[in-house]
């Protein structure tokens, strides 16, 4: 029984370990491609360190119908390489789907708060996904990104 007991311990500290990362310590993954004539700016290029929330344009100049949805996450560059910012952070998002007819654009706003409420100076980029859907189970993913950077507050 005492070494059963010992067991789960250490199981559950070798995975709490596991499952904890600081903000910004790991690089970014690029698994997925960027598409020509698919764009995400974001509403302005500095936002104070408050910023609790964050608007972009998706802009979509090809002939295909695209979606994408509420998943975002946020990345902070860092010595010339982009990492996850606040990776340690569980966050849940509506799996919603959201469609971006061709030739068309959209604004979208990304809430900020999701991941902290404040946030450290420097250059960042939300990082999200779309896909582009040929037919049910048909599709292919690509990767987008938006960049702003934050500033002290006057």
């Amino acid at each position: 029984m005492k070494q059963k007991r010992t067991l789960s311990l250490a199981l559950l500290l070798v995975l709490l370990t596991a499952c904890h990362s600081a903000p910004a310590d790991k690089p970014a993954k690029s698994s997925l491609s960027i598409a020509d004539g698919v764009s995400m700016t974001t509403e302005k290029s500095e936002y104070p360190q408050s910023v609790r929330q964050i608007a972009v344009v998706w802009k979509n100049d090809t002939d295909k119908e695209l979606t994408f949805g509420e998943f975002f996450s946020l990345e902070k560059l860092m010595d010339r390489q982009w990492y996850e910012a606040y990776a340690n952070q569980e966050v849940a998002f509506h799996d919603l789907g959201f469609l971006l007819s061709p030739h068309s654009q959209d604004e979208h706003v990304y809430h900020i708060t999701a991941y902290t409420e404040k946030m450290e100076i420097g250059h960042y980029r939300i990082a999200t996904g779309f896909s582009e859907v040929r037919e049910p189970g048909d599709y292919t993913d690509y990767a987008l990104y938006a960049e702003f950077s934050v500033v002290e507050q006057p």
